[in-house]
């Protein structure tokens, strides 16, 4: 937006308010740390502020609008600390135009007993925040997010969010030395007793989120088995369904579903799902037709021990 104005209106001044000390948003804390050419685009965003000094300025630790007491407290705090609060009514009173480029702050919530108040259950932004360094990371390792105390792992969800959460936990941390991982991340995964990471979908096989091209990476890592129930997948695949994969402006979908059949081997039963399991490698297991119920919890401990579905 910054640079389309920049070239196009010849006395545009353009200033960028943001609530972290550094610029470049989400390609600095939402885009994967692993994926390194995607975060390239950061030169690109360098430049506007390079060619167009005088005419482009950054503020950082900057907070607009109004603290939501109802946001987390985290986030509440933080508001608090910042070095100026800034009402888009201000904004408005100073500037020809105002451009609202924000990421959302509150998580998208299932509404069930104990989701806010269980050691184990986590919104995905909170994980992304950890494993990017992001400096709104809250995440206890020993509390909320023991990776040597967790075999298991399910996502609600799954889009290409989910694959990344998938990819950086079950990848071997000896290939993200190399990345923008941080270092006690790494060093979090190498001692990681997780095996199995399942994702939950409330749709069928032929409605996955995720894109071909996450899914197709994410489905290459060494030393890792894929599976789905074979009774999902057939159940998904309706004549509406195939109708949909057949269709000119589908096409993607088709492929997506032709290489999920042809990657993923089917587990066939509830008996072979628990053999699954329980043998003691590294798997990720697509589920799909399920939709959350309810949290079983330890309460005495406070945690998470599984997840009924319907």
């Amino acid at each position: 937006m910054a640079k389309m104005l920049l070239n196009s209106v010849e006395k545009c001044r353009v200033d960028i308010f943001d609530r972290n000390p550094h610029p470049y948003g989400l390609i600095r804390t939402g885009v994967a740390p692993d994926h390194q050419a995607m975060k390239n685009i950061q030169k690109d965003f360098k430049e506007v502020f390079e060619k167009n000094q005088g005419r482009c300025e950054f503020f950082g630790n900057v907070w607009v609008g109004k603290v939501d007491p109802s946001l987390p407290d985290y986030e509440v705090s933080k508001a608090h600390q910042q070095d100026g609060v800034i009402s888009v009514e201000q904004l408005r009173q100073n500037y020809s135009a105002v451009v609202l480029a924000h990421g959302a702050l509150r998580d998208r919530l299932l509404g069930l007993p104990h989701e806010l108040d269980t050691l184990g259950i986590m919104p995905s932004r909170r994980v992304v925040n950890w494993y990017n360094g992001s400096l709104d990371n809250d995440l206890s390792m020993e509390d909320e997010f023991d990776l040597t105390r967790s075999k298991n792992m399910t996502v609600i969800g799954n889009g290409n969010i989910f694959c990344d959460m998938a990819r950086i936990l079950l990848k071997d941390p000896k290939d993200l030395e190399k990345t923008d991982v941080p270092d006690e991340v790494i060093k979090a995964l190498k001692e990681s007793r997780l095996e199995n990471v399942q994702s939950i979908a409330r749709k069928g096989i032929t409605h996955a989120a995720f894109t071909t091209k996450e899914i197709r990476e994410l489905a290459s890592l060494e030393g890792v088995e894929y599976y789905m129930m074979r009774d999902e997948v057939q159940r998904s695949i309706t004549d509406a369904s195939t109708q949909e994969m057949n269709s000119t402006y589908a096409r993607a979908v088709g492929r997506r579903t032709e290489f999920m059949l042809k990657q993923f081997r089917a587990i066939q039963n509830e008996e072979h799902y628990q053999e699954v399991l329980n043998n003691g490698k590294k798997k990720l297991i697509l589920r799909f037709l399920l939709t959350p119920k309810e949290f079983q919890v330890d309460t005495e401990a406070s945690r998470v021990q599984g997840m009924v579905f319907q």
